[in-house]
């Protein structure tokens, strides 16, 4: 526990690293409310930038939840851009409480990326969310299954930030991303999808199961 609870994502050392030497300073030169209230933000930032190991639901029939939060939209729709074909879209709000990288929903070889810069509205409200800066990646399995995900941007968000490239080929549960500070995982799957979750659940990125491509006994 103590291993995980250490362990930082490197997107967020350069901020940690700042604000705790400028807490330090601060102590050094006698700003000692300054110091204080300094050194807790750099607490709040090593809470948020945690990157806790996890056990990896490993199994190519699965769809595992790309981020931690909770399912705040499930719809079904034409995505036209990249699928261009009927799919369920599922929307994952992150508070600025949840874990914020994000991980492989299956095993897939990236087929593309597209960046939309846009707006900052409120991730929680995935309608009105829409015209948000978001970063989408499409994905194809060796079987053939090709699902599309984009990281959006919220009202605290101001960052996206992913390793997937195209050609970069991907495990289950592997860490490609982080969305700095509250925001949203939109995830669409193939349309005969078999849901196993439903709005308001909690999800965690790499264990939870949050769709079957098959039917399971």
């Amino acid at each position: 526990m103590l291993k995980n609870i250490a362990k930082i994502s490197t997107e967020g050392l350069p901020l940690i690293l700042l604000s705790a030497s400028l807490g330090w300073l601060l102590a050094l030169f006698g700003f000692s409310t300054l110091s204080i209230i300094t050194m807790i933000l750099t607490l709040c930032l090593l809470f948020f930038f945690r990157d806790p190991d996890r056990n990896i639901t490993i199994d190519p029939d699965a769809i595992i939840s790309p981020a931690d939060g909770k399912i705040i939209s499930i719809e079904n729709m034409k995505e036209t851009e990249f699928l261009n074909k009927n799919c369920v879209k599922i929307s994952i709000f992150l508070s600025v409480l949840n874990c914020h990288v994000n991980r492989f929903p299956i095993s897939a070889k990236v087929l593309a990326t597209k960046y939309q810069p846009g707006k900052f509205n409120l991730a929680y409200d995935a309608e009105g969310s829409e015209d948000n800066e978001k970063l989408s990646t499409f994905v194809q399995s060796d079987s053939g299954v090709k699902l599309l995900f984009s990281q959006v941007a919220g009202f605290l968000a101001r960052r996206i930030v992913s390793k997937a490239d195209v050609g970069d080929i991907f495990s289950q549960g592997e860490r490609f991303g982080i969305i700095k500070f509250g925001s949203r995982m939109d995830i669409y799957l193939p349309e005969n999808s078999i849901l196993e979750i439903d709005l308001g659940d909690k999800v965690k990125a790499g264990e939870t199961i949050i769709a079957w491509l098959i039917e399971k006994n």
